[in-house]
């Protein structure tokens, strides 16, 4: 049993909505700003690490590593 766009409210009401350009602009900027977030934690993680790999420290006080 099919159910044609048109003869379901529900269906046509979703599909309408899912046209809409503002909701597809809205989740747009949700995923581009969960993905910068996302990106923004791989990038401290990787200068934690390069600090680690390179001072043996992961603490800030980096100058008093570099002076010994």
């Amino acid at each position: 049993m099919s159910v044609e766009p048109s003869e379901s409210p529900v269906i046509s009401s979703l599909l309408r909505l899912l046209c809409n350009e503002q909701v597809i602009l809205a989740t747009l900027s949700v995923l581009i700003g969960v993905a910068a977030a996302y990106a923004n934690i791989v990038f401290c993680e990787l200068i934690a690490l390069l600090q680690w790999g390179g001072f043996d420290s992961l603490g800030g006080r980096l100058i008093s590593q570099a002076g010994q």
